[in-house]
């Protein structure tokens, strides 16, 4: 019965030992579970923060691309390239950035027609006037020498009364497509109005501006020796030279070409009346 007992209280005395040995394990897993709760959370807490605010800030510099973007998309400037995220600030980023190019594209268009005359296919007025301004500037820094031509179609007014505004619309059109035969891709030539054209282009002298005119003469001449042609085309031009070292403006220049053009419609018109006075 002793040995009974004492290996029952053996027993015992183990399960205690182990039981206690494991309570405290147990107090030294809470004690560091305490610890790493209370050192460990601010630092989470931190991080959390951290994450959020950065989270935050490319969500606040998006919103602001996006408000960039409308801003400029308001105003007709190229919006760049797109974002390729594809959420819903991503999305409507890529939906600017077209609607953007688009808004662009029709200012060009719209830009071009206001300058633009669709029955010659050259500049008009508002469209010569800043363009010529400008190469009188260039001309000036590059001591250029430049000459404006300012060229009157005669007897339009006689065919639109005689043959209709058709074959004066065909008049002006052929006018044109001479000028743009005659004179360089980087001449300025435009039609100001009416029967009214203007051609800025580059001559050293006025013997170089009025070989020009000859030029525009002979192709003039050609055309009108074919055959069945309905009216004739004839041109008044008159010249003014640009000198960089005394520029004269703009609106100079065109009103001293201009009174030169009727100077030589004039001389025309007086030639034409004596060839046409009865002999005798």
């Amino acid at each position: 019965m002793n040995e009974i007992r004492d290996v029952v209280s053996g027993a015992q005395t183990e399960a205690a030992d182990l039981l206690a040995a494991r309570q405290h394990s147990l107090d030294a897993s809470r004690h560091v579970s305490f610890l790493v709760g209370i050192v460990g959370m601010p630092f989470g807490m931190l991080a959390s923060l951290i994450v959020v605010a950065l989270s935050t800030g490319r969500l606040v510099n998006r919103i602001r691309r996006t408000e960039e973007l409308a801003r400029m998309l308001e105003e007709g400037m190229p919006l760049g390239d797109a974002s390729t995220s594809d959420d819903e600030l991503g999305r409507l980023e890529r939906v600017l950035v077209r609607s953007g190019g688009r808004v662009v594209e029709l200012q060009s268009e719209l830009r071009r027609m206001a300058t633009a005359d669709p029955l010659t296919r050259l500049i008009n007025r508002r469209g010569f006037l800043p363009t010529a301004e400008h190469q009188l500037e260039v001309a000036k820094r590059n001591h250029q020498p430049l000459a404006l031509m300012f060229l009157d179609l005669d007897g339009l007014k006689q065919v639109n009364d005689t043959l209709g505004h058709s074959a004066g619309d065909g008049m002006l059109a052929e006018a044109a497509f001479l000028m743009r035969d005659t004179f360089r891709a980087s001449d300025l030539i435009a039609r100001m109005g009416g029967d009214e054209f203007c051609v800025l282009f580059a001559a050293e002298s006025e013997a170089a501006a009025t070989a020009a005119v000859d030029r525009l003469q002979t192709s003039v001449d050609a055309t009108n020796r074919q055959e069945w042609r309905p009216f004739t085309l004839a041109f008044s031009a008159g010249v003014a030279m640009f000198d960089p070292e005394q520029p004269l403006t703009l609106d100079q220049l065109m009103a001293l070409a201009d009174q030169r053009m009727y100077e030589a419609k004039r001389a025309k018109a007086a030639t034409t009346s004596l060839d046409e006075a009865p002999v005798g």
